[in-house]
């Protein structure tokens, strides 16, 4: 990858971006979860808490890092 795409992509404005679109996808999980339709343990549900919360502080790796369960509704 050229550095100028590596910089491009640890700009806060693209992290943004793509937090955003992330963020969609994980709403969809999220009603999911909270209408019954999809089930997650305790443990599972505290990782994706601490994995949401990386993203809301731009974590580069979290926002690259979509867990499983919501990677299915992530349109990339």
């Amino acid at each position: 990858m050229s550095k100028v795409v590596e910089r491009a992509k640890a700009s806060p404005e693209y992290l943004r971006q793509e937090r955003a679109r992330v963020f969609k996808a994980f709403d969809i999980y999220k009603q999911n979860v909270g209408y019954g339709l999809l089930a997650e343990t305790q443990e599972r549900h505290e990782e994706i808490k601490s994995w949401y919360n990386a993203c809301l502080n731009l974590d580069k790796n979290a926002i690259e890092n979509v867990p499983s369960e919501v990677v299915k509704y992530y349109d990339k």
